[in-house]
């Protein structure tokens, strides 16, 4: 076997290799069943191996993809673990490609038959993989709610995603599956949340189907001060404060804030805070402290 050739194959691959190369450097089809069997390879997908000892990743995932099904693009959630690998992007065991006609997935590698805009498609350390922005409407068309909430938010505070991109993404996927809940993102971007921490804890209200409250709304005081605040249960006076990335920053606006918060309590409202960290780890813990309270003021 020629082991020069064999490494360069690898080494162009990100470590991955098919049987079929394998063979074409020299490899008998017996040395490749043995080599499988005694687990000197292992399957990362499909017709992809990496030697026994390999690290198996994003890249090596799609390159497995892209050797086994030809002429196909990394797409949607597998092409943003790529351009952006501390993306929020579940675990879901496949490798996503897209590839026009009828294909049959494979081992750990889901097929989608439609076909990517030339324009839309980037190269990737020799991979074809769908750009980044598509890649990013498309995985919160197809992502499960929560996971799709979870991405929406964390693209959100980076900038990543606006109403006029999604406006612009949607009229292009018109036929395509999840343009009505692309549609309710859009709308939500637009809702006025102030940060991305206050859009995760609107969306933790509509998954827990609590509803007639407000967003970012002012609230008259008898003193005749008007204090914003970030959540509002009128009927209830309750008043949700979502604490984003930094609370407060200064201590001048540490010492406004809580003027502002007595001066709602002097008035009759009661007051909960989040912060970031509650609403990212703890989501159902904020969402049975909202509940408890709107109970005990009803």
């Amino acid at each position: 076997m020629d082991q020069t050739a064999f490494a360069a194959v690898r080494a162009a691959q990100a470590d991955v290799f098919t049987r079929a190369q394998a063979l074409r450097c020299g490899m008998s089809a017996s040395q490749a069943a043995t080599a499988i069997k005694a687990g000197q390879w292992k399957q990362v997908a499909g017709k992809g191996f990496v030697l026994a000892g390999e690290s198996i990743g994003p890249e090596q995932g799609a390159w497995a993809a892209t050797l086994s099904v030809p002429n196909s693009i990394v797409w949607g959630p597998s092409a943003i673990k790529l351009w952006r690998p501390e993306a929020p992007i579940p675990a879901v065991g496949a490798i996503w490609v897209a590839k026009p006609g009828r294909y049959r997935s494979r081992y750990r590698i889901a097929v989608r038959a439609i076909r990517i805009p030339v324009q839309d498609i980037a190269n990737y350390r020799g991979l074809s993989v769908q750009s980044e922005p598509g890649a990013l409407i498309d995985s919160l068309a197809i992502l499960a709610g929560p996971d799709a909430d979870s991405l929406f938010a964390w693209s959100l505070s980076r900038d990543l995603v606006s109403p006029p991109a999604l406006d612009e993404m949607i009229a292009a996927r018109a036929r395509r599956r999840g343009v009505r809940r692309l549609k309710t993102y859009a709308a939500m971007a637009r809702s006025g949340a102030g940060s991305a921490a206050e859009l995760r804890f609107h969306l933790i209200l509509k998954q827990n189907g609590i509803d007639s409250w407000q967003a970012n709304v002012r609230v008259r005081l008898p003193n005749g001060v008007t204090a914003r605040v970030d959540v509002l249960f009128a009927k209830q006076k309750l008043v949700i404060e979502v604490d984003g990335w930094q609370a407060h920053g200064t201590k001048t606006a540490f010492q406004k804030d809580r003027a502002r918060q007595n001066e709602l309590v002097a008035a009759g409202y009661q007051v909960l805070r989040f912060t970031w960290e509650d609403i990212t780890a703890h989501p159902d813990h904020c969402a049975h402290r909202v509940i408890r309270a709107l109970a005990a003021r009803a």
